[in-house]
């Protein structure tokens, strides 16, 4: 028996679904990472200003440091 990589049903048609999946999980990633960089970038100068206040400063930090996350990640 041969074990031909070519003769195998689907082989072909299951890597180009598994390929659009891939590329599809990319986009969604990117798409994500967008929409974070923009909201959080609304909310950078309301959380400077919640930083600079005692009884909000623990959540003007927390959003200050996802901003920052975001900013310096690797895509």
């Amino acid at each position: 028996m041969q074990d031909d990589p070519t003769t195998f049903l689907g082989g072909s048609f299951l890597a180009v679904i598994i390929y659009a999946l891939l590329v599809l999980a990319l986009l969604l990633v990117l798409v994500i990472m967008v929409v974070m960089l923009h909201f959080s970038g609304v909310v950078l100068p309301l959380s400077l200003m919640w930083a600079t206040k005692i009884g909000h400063r623990e959540k003007g930090r927390k959003i200050l440091m996802a901003w920052l996350a975001c900013c310096s990640h690797n895509p």
